[in-house]
C-alpha cells in the first residue's frame, strides 16, 4: 500500500508519493498516479463481508502522468453510431472490469 501499516518496517509500505491523478470504475479497480511517475494498479476486494483494497501493482514511467482513464469499452456502446461523446455523456456505466487503462504522458 502507499502508505505504512502498523509497525511493519518493508520498504513496500513507505509512502510512494503525492496523488496526482486517478481513476476508478464501478467493478472496484483504481489506478493512482504519484508524483515522479509511480503508477499504482488497486482492487477492492470483500473479504469475509468487510471491504479490503489491494495493491495489485506498481510501475514507474519515465515521465510525470497527466491524465488516466480506467472506464471499461462496451462493444456495444457505440453500435450504429458514428460518433462519441466526451465527459461522459454517451457511455453507459458498467461493472465489467476494464483490461486496460489509458495513461496520458
Amino acid at each position: 500500500s502507499p502508505f505504512r501499516s502498523g509497525d511493519d518496517e518493508s520498504d513496500e509500505d513507505e509512502p510512494m508519493g503525492f496523488i496526482t491523478v486517478a481513476s476508478s470504475n464501478q467493478s472496484g479497480q483504481i489506478v493512482v498516479a504519484l508524483r515522479g511517475g509511480t503508477l499504482v494498479y488497486l482492487v477492492v476486494e470483500n473479504k469475509n463481508s468487510k471491504p479490503t483494497i489491494r495493491k495489485v501493482k506498481s510501475v514507474t514511467l519515465e515521465r510525470e502522468i497527466s491524465c488516466i482513464d480506467l472506464r471499461p469499452f462496451e462493444s456495444t456502446s457505440l453500435s450504429g453510431n458514428d460518433s462519441m461523446e466526451v465527459d461522459g455523456g454517451g457511455v453507459s456505466l458498467s461493472t465489467e472490469r476494464s483490461h486496460l487503462v489509458a495513461v496520458g504522458l
